[in-house]
């Protein structure tokens, strides 16, 4: 478009007018004399410049042949700027062109890029075009950028990570959306530890914390992830090995490791705690390792850290393994709420020889429920706390549970042996250490083909203890001990050997025994002034067998002069000394002038206390003595 006028055209542009009607057109009515709207030159020609003007600005040639050129240079400018403004957004820094201001009164105007860059993704770093073959490299740069700014959180959005090896730096974590979606997976033929700590090559087996060197990192770990060490492509290699202090493990699975799931290691001895970073304290919560080719988790610290349900499964050692050494590590967690392991050991037979191995706790811990589904617990560490053992289908190989450390404490404990047809044998619970207390213990020795409790340390206690259906329920041949217990339905209940250790016994029991066949008790009787034992066994021939009896005989003539002799059955379960029996006259009839020479216990067989009486004077003829018995095993 441009000017176009027919006739009767000004050489000059009219002159803006002073005034204007307003209002609007109308067409008019001639027959009454009203004229219709004049729209007068100026406004012809405002109309014409403006539209040239914007063909103009929009960078087109105004021309009075064409009707379509504003439509045309208008499409084309938008077309234009469109352009321009996705080639500015798609530069590295497009996004700094978009403005964000958050949601809520007063929020501070930003840029999307300062928006977006609050949170750092690997996928942010995986470079093919550098030759990035998988994502080792992309770690490395999400990491070392990441350390730049004193740390902070990887995110990891996909589903699948390729690695060689992953070194995690202090104060950084890595995190994922679950086991589930995220999996960190070792590449192939790798053969090293995949998921590392800064420097842990270095570190590893030194002792030395945050304070006195700094190499050694802290708050570090892993957050929502699945670490999957591919143990078929790689011989060797631990699927996660961590050397600091304050290590975080958060909702991880850990599998497929060659030599090994979770390795985790800290200082002994902590020379400073003067800035958080040397706070060792970190915690491991909702962890599953499995399937590994060596230990589920060897813990060799911090050991302070925090425990929060622990489950080691299928793999082909211990599931848990803890353990010290002076001046170099302690794997002494300050409280584990529950520790549950159970089918590790994968590759023990039969004729391994040995017991199955589940897990060993080598050093002291406190721990609010403990799982020992299958196989061996050994608990070395003494001093330990635990508020609940659960302890199943124990006896492959060797014992269920051992307390082989002192003064451990357990609240509460339950065995069951297995039934698998092959195991037989071995014993639920064995207490080698001492000065170690049990609350409460309740043992199945699954068909009498297992024992129950055997107990060799000095100093020991069960509160109270019920077993049934054992080989043997009880074994003492320790000193000191006590244990009040409920023993049914057992092949032998109690077997006691004397003590060979210094104290030579002074062992306190107390049981009652019910089973039908059998026998009550085997072994030794108790050590005389030593040891106290009430025992009641009953459910075999009809008689009550006891440790301590009281009796009465009655009807004893003492008409005669005569040395005079009674035997009466004691059903003592041993027999007991002489000295041990007390004899008291209850009382006699026809006479009460007769004078005793004397009444003593003559002796004590496996069946009877023999009393024996005689008058100085004869009473009346037919008059009678009655004694009452006491009598108590040592």
């Amino acid at each position: 478009m441009d000017r176009y006028w027919k006739s009767n055209t000004a050489p000059d542009a009219p002159a803006v007018p002073d005034t204007t009607a307003g209002g609007y057109p109308q067409d008019g009515i001639p027959a009454s004399g009203v004229e219709g709207t004049v729209p007068g030159a100026w406004w012809y020609h405002s109309v014409t410049e403006e539209i040239r003007g914007a063909i103009e600005k929009l960078g087109g040639v105004p021309d009075w042949k064409k009707t379509d050129q504003l439509g045309t240079t208008i499409a084309g400018a938008l077309a234009t700027a469109s352009d321009k403004a996705g080639q500015s957004l798609s530069t590295p820094n497009g996004a700094a062109l978009v403005g964000f201001i958050q949601a809520g009164t007063d929020a501070a105007t930003r840029t999307m890029q300062d928006k977006a860059r609050e949170v750092v993704s690997v996928d942010d770093y995986y470079r093919p075009e550098l030759g990035d073959a998988d994502y080792t490299q992309a770690f490395e740069r999400a990491i070392a950028y990441l350390s730049s700014r004193a740390g902070g959180v990887i995110e990891c959005y996909g589903s699948v990570y390729i690695a060689e090896t992953i070194s995690v730096r202090r104060n950084i974590i890595i995190q994922g959306r679950g086991a589930a979606a995220t999996v960190l997976q070792q590449a192939a033929n790798a053969n090293k530890d995949f998921v590392v700590s800064e420097n842990f090559a270095a570190l590893t087996g030194s002792g030395v914390d945050v304070a006195r060197d700094t190499r050694v990192p802290s708050w570090f770990g892993l957050r929502a992830v699945r670490i999957d060490a591919n143990r078929s492509g790689n011989s060797i290699g631990r699927a996660v090995a961590f050397y600091g202090a304050a290590q975080i493990i958060d909702d991880v699975l850990i599998e497929h490791g060659a030599s090994g799931g979770l390795y985790t290691e800290y200082a002994t001895n902590v020379a400073s705690m003067t800035s958080w970073p040397m706070q060792e304290e970190g915690y491991i919560r909702n962890v599953i390792s499995r399937e590994n080719g060596g230990v589920g988790w060897v813990n060799r610290g911090p050991h302070n850290v925090y425990v929060d349900n622990f489950i080691a499964c299928l793999n082909d050692d211990w599931g848990y393994y803890s353990e010290t050494l002076a001046g170099k590590y302690s794997g002494a967690p300050t409280y584990a709420t529950s520790l549950h392991c159970y089918s590790n050991d994968m590759q023990w037979r039969t004729s391994s020889g040995r017991a199955r191995r589940n897990m060993c706790i080598g050093v002291n811990m406190s721990c609010g429920l403990l799982v020992v589904d299958g196989a061996q617990c050994e608990i070395r560490g003494s001093n330990s706390l635990i508020g609940i053992v659960k302890q199943y289908f124990g006896g492959q190989g060797g014992d269920s549970l051992v307390l082989s450390g002192s003064n451990i404490q357990i609240g509460s404990h339950y065995g069951i042996m297995r039934n698998d047809g092959v195991s037989s044998g071995f014993t639920s619970l064995r207490i080698t250490g001492d000065y170690n207390e049990i609350g409460t213990s309740n043992i199945s020795g699954t068909q009498q083909l297992f024992d129950g409790v055997a107990i060799q340390g000095v100093g020991n206690g069960i509160g109270y203890l019920i077993a049934q259906n054992c080989r043997t329920a009880l074994s003492i041949s320790g000193s000191r001990n006590r244990v009040d217990a409920l023993l049914m339905n057992n092949l032998t209940a109690l077997n006691y050997d004397t003590p060979t250790d210094g104290y030579s016994g002074y062992n306190t029991l107390r049981a009652r025994i019910y089973q039908t066949s059998g026998s009550y008790i085997s072994g030794d009787a108790p050590a005389a002034d030593k040891d106290t034992f009430d025992i009641v066994a009953n459910g075999m021939g009809g008689v009550i067998q006891r440790t301590a009896c009281v009796l009465s005989v009655s009807a004893l003539p003492i008409d005669t002069t005569s040395i005079q002799q009674a035997n009466v059955a004691h059903n003592l379960i041993w027999p007991c000394r002489v000295r041990d029996v007390v004899l008291t006259m209850t009382g006699q009839t026809g006479s009460s002038t007769v004078a005793f020479a004397y009444w003593r216990v003559k002796s004590v067989d496996a069946t009877n206390i023999t009393i024996e009486y005689r008058c100085a004077t004869a009473g009346p003829a037919g008059s009678q003595v009655s004694f009452g018995i006491q009598a108590r095993v040592n």
